[in-house]
């Protein structure tokens, strides 16, 4: 008998991302394979999209997808919201969705993306909770910077499926409405060198590399697809430039070692534990090395699209 892991992404739902991005790659453009067919890799993606995150048996009643577990000293059966399943649970719907043209997986992901904020965001700051647990309606202590950066990395991957689906109009408005608050609450915390910190914010936690790259990421991709508004762009390019800048300053360019990047971390129940999480590079690397490499492609893209508004 099948038993499902304790997360929606963390053991499954994010591998088959590697199988789709080698239909993509291989199926057309310059990375095109002669003679590769696509029918396995799709066989593995569509059997974990449909079987595995769509029916993803742990929930709240109103459909938000949940754990089992959350935090020391909590009670609750399926009752807990983790920040990172954001990201986790509906990266690979929603590149489904772009690139098999069905809106189911969109619309999931849409749906998704508002219970997420109906529970974890703080509407006195905008910030977004590690944890919540619904048996009681309690936030866990903290507003863990990776977590926030979950979300947002989450928002721009939804953003992105549903306005390609014209039948997704209303949807795509409130995932953009999403987006834009989730953006507008980080933007007070960035510091003076251009980083994030750990609890973001709390002015006494560390400057953190992961959340920064991931905030970064969010606002340059946000700019290019022309999702924020116009009256506010200055604001924001200025904000991911000045990320990007902060990133510089933890990455050792003689042997490419990137340095600050909190190890993976499950809710803790107080800021000091935030505050005492290895950063050394070792064990930090299944927690956010790879978000770098993502600010580097998105400011890239960012600076190229710039550019070019300058040339038209």
């Amino acid at each position: 008998m099948f038993r499902w892991p304790s997360t929606i992404g963390d053991e499954v739902g994010l591998f088959p991302i590697s199988y789709l991005n080698r239909v993509v790659s291989y199926s057309s453009g310059p990375g095109k394979k002669v003679g590769y067919s696509n029918i396995t890799d799709m066989q593995v993606v569509r059997y974990i999209a449909d079987n595995y995150v769509l029916n993803w048996p742990t929930r709240l009643p109103d459909g938000c997808v949940s754990r089992n577990h959350g935090w020391p000293g909590q009670a609750g059966h399926d009752s807990f919201l983790w920040g990172d399943d954001q990201y986790m649970g509906l990266t690979l719907v929603s590149r489904v969705a772009l690139a098999t043209g069905e809106v189911k997986y969109a619309k999931f992901a849409a749906q998704q993306v508002l219970l997420f904020e109906k529970h974890m965001r703080d509407k006195t700051d905008g910030l977004y909770y590690h944890g919540f647990n619904a048996a009681d309606n309690d936030e866990s202590c903290c507003k863990w910077g990776r977590a926030n950066g979950w979300g947002l990395f989450s928002h721009v991957e939804v953003m992105a499926a549903v306005e390609a689906f014209p039948e997704l109009e209303e949807e795509a408005a409130l995932v953009l409405a999403v987006l834009g608050r989730h953006l507008e609450a980080i933007m007070p915390f960035q510091g003076v060198d251009g980083r994030w910190r750990q609890l973001v914010n709390d002015t006494e936690s560390f400057l953190e590399t992961s959340c920064t790259a991931m905030f970064t990421s969010a606002i340059a991709r946000s700019i290019v697809n022309n999702w924020i508004d116009v009256h506010d762009r200055k604001a924001y390019i200025e904000a991911a430039q000045k990320g990007f800048s902060g990133l510089s300053i933890v990455v050792d360019m003689t042997n490419g070692t990137v340095s600050g990047v909190c190890s993976g971390t499950g809710i803790q129940t107080s800021a000091d534990a935030y505050l005492h999480r290895p950063t050394d590079y070792l064990s930090s690397g299944p927690g956010g090395l790879g978000s770098v490499l993502s600010a580097a492609v998105d400011i890239h893209r960012l600076n190229t699209f710039l550019a070019e508004e300058q040339r038209l």
